[in-house]
């Protein structure tokens, strides 16, 4: 009986020993699989963009001006007596610049232009008094010919008196321009439309 008992006590504890070895390389196959294993790497999300911002329009360059244009509103010629008043009315239709050019045979002559509003607006008493409304003038003892250009007139009637301040007849040449933009309408002066001042300068407007 002790013999067997013996036995039965070996087969045992070798089942025990057996058991327990697979537990060990179980838990150790676990423990590998749990440990060493290939885990899967987690993905970055992939960053958004930021929107492209839309281009500002850019205006395009303002148009450069209307380049003015000049024309010829009147001309004409005529005799003036020594110490004598020409007067030449015309019309504008359009803002602009006046331009006057005068000119006469003689240099020893002074000859002088006055430029103002209206139709012949001056008798000979308010020219020789100063108490004609001019606008411009060029009254110089020495240019030849005289020269006038002024800015920014309104349309409307204007005159320019041809002053003869010297000794001797003359004969004496006009033109009279109108710079203003394109579009603008101008209007020609007839050269008929021009008469002497009745009456003698007396000198007094004259620029010496």
């Amino acid at each position: 009986m002790t013999r067997k008992w013996i036995t039965l006590t070996r087969c045992r504890t070798a089942l025990l020993s057996r058991a327990s070895l697979l537990c060990v390389v179980a838990g150790a196959l676990l423990l590998v699989a749990a440990c060493g294993g290939d885990s899967p790497t987690p993905t970055a999300p992939t960053p958004t963009p930021a929107p492209t911002p839309a281009p500002i329009p850019v205006p395009p360059p303002p148009s450069p001006p209307p380049t003015p244009v000049t024309s010829v509103i009147g001309e004409g010629n005529s005799s003036l007596p020594s110490s004598t008043l020409l007067y030449v009315p015309f019309n504008t239709t359009a803002t602009g610049t006046i331009g006057v050019t005068v000119d006469w045979t003689f240099s020893t002559n002074d000859v002088d232009i006055f430029l103002v509003r209206g139709t012949n607006p001056c008798t000979i008493e308010q020219f020789n008094s100063n108490q004609c409304p001019f606008l411009a003038f060029s009254a110089s003892v020495s240019a030849k010919p005289e020269r006038l250009s002024v800015p920014n007139l309104a349309a409307g009637p204007y005159t320019v008196y041809i002053a003869n301040f010297g000794a001797t007849q003359e004969s004496v040449s006009f033109q009279f321009t109108l710079t203003s933009v394109p579009g603008a309408s101008v209007a020609s002066a007839p050269s008929a439309r021009f008469g002497v001042v009745k009456g003698f300068l007396n000198g007094t407007t004259r620029a010496d």
